[in-house]
């Protein structure tokens, strides 16, 4: 592995540590994206296009009453179709 890689990998890990070690709320909020990531790979759907997509729905105004149509496993049907 280039020694870039292994920096970049290295310095995600500790910044995503010190992160989560700051406050129950960064632990928590941490726990919900790490959630989310492995949801996608479970139902084969690219987390960062998944991720991507749901923010941007968020911030265009998607109806909270339609919060199913978010979750990854309605993504993945969604763009399969």
């Amino acid at each position: 592995m280039p020694w870039c890689i292994s920096f970049a990998a290295e310095y995600a890990l500790k910044g995503a540590e010190q992160y989560r070690d700051r406050s129950n709320a960064g632990a928590a909020n941490w726990g919900v994206i790490a959630s989310l990531i492995e949801t996608c790979k479970l139902n084969a759907v690219d987390p960062h296009a998944y991720l991507s997509d749901m923010l941007t729905a968020i911030v265009n105004g998607h109806k909270q009453s339609d919060i199913d149509a978010l979750l990854p496993w309605n993504y993945a049907q969604q763009s399969a179709n």
